[in-house]
C-alpha cells in the first residue's frame, strides 16, 4: 500500500496549535507556543527578559495526514524516534504528545474540525506505528493511545510536567533535540530529525509583577 501526504509537518502544526492553546488556557493564564532556537529564545537577552520566571512545558509533534488514492481513510505514522524523544522528555519534566489534523485537503486543513492525538507513553519505542483513521473515528479503536478528544489525554500527561526556568528549559530542549535521529542513523549533529513545538504555560504567581 502506497500512502503519501499533501502537506508538511509545519503546515500541520498551524492547524493543530490552536486546539492545544485553547485546551491549556482552561488551566493556565498564559500559554505561549514557541519553536526554540538556542540563539534566539536561548539568548542572553531572552534570559534577561525572563529572569526568575517559572513555567511548565508541553511538547507537540505534528504528524502529516497521509492519503491513498480513491480511499477515504487517513493514515498516520508515528516514528519510533518520536517515542524515544518522549522517553527522554519525560526524564526532564516535559511531556510530549503527537497530533494529526484529520483533513484531506487544504480547505479542510484551514477549517479543521477534528484531530487525532497520540499518547506516546503508550507506545513501544522499538518500532514505528501506522494508524488508519476513517471518518467515524472517535478514539475507541486504539484505546488509550489515540483519541480525537485532546482533553482525554492531557491531564495525565501534564501530571508529569515539572517547573522550569529558561535555563533548565533550554537544557531540556537540547537533550530532546539530540535524542532525535533520522531513519538513516545519521549523527544528530548532521541531520534535523523531528522537532516539536513547545507550549510554555504559566500563571501570574509564577512570573511575578
Amino acid at each position: 500500500m502506497s500512502v503519501t501526504s499533501y502537506v508538511s509537518e509545519r503546515s500541520a502544526e498551524f492547524a493543530l496549535i490552536s486546539w492545544v492553546v485553547k485546551e491549556l488556557r482552561k488551566s493556565f493564564e498564559y500559554v505561549t507556543p514557541i519553536y526554540p532556537w538556542i540563539t534566539r529564545e536561548g539568548s542572553n537577552i531572552s534570559k534577561l527578559q525572563h529572569t526568575s520566571h517559572r513555567f511548565y512545558v508541553l511538547g507537540v509533534f505534528a504528524r502529516r495526514p497521509k492519503l491513498q488514492t480513491n480511499c477515504n481513510k487517513i493514515y498516520i505514522k508515528i516514528n519510533q524516534s518520536l517515542i524515544q524523544s518522549s522517553i527522554v522528555a519525560n526524564e526532564v519534566g516535559i511531556p510530549l504528545i503527537a497530533g494529526c489534523p484529520l483533513a484531506k485537503n487544504f480547505w479542510e486543513l484551514g477549517n479543521c474540525e477534528k484531530s487525532a492525538w497520540f499518547n506516546l507513553d503508550m507506545l513501544d519505542g522499538d518500532q514505528d506505528y501506522f494508524f488508519e483513521i476513517d471518518d467515524n473515528f472517535a478514539g475507541g479503536k486504539h484505546g488509550d493511545i489515540c483519541t480525537t478528544e485532546l482533553a482525554q489525554i492531557l491531564p495525565t500527561l501534564l501530571e508529569k510536567a515539572t517547573l522550569h526556568d529558561l535555563n533548565t528549559f533550554i537544557d531540556a530542549h537540547k537533550s530532546i533535540r539530540d535524542c532525535s535521529y533520522s531513519e538513516y542513523g545519521l549523527h544528530p549533529l548532521y541531520q534535523s530529525g523531528y522537532k516539536p513545538i513547545y507550549l510554555l504555560m504559566t500563571n501570574n504567581s509564577l512570573i511575578g509583577p
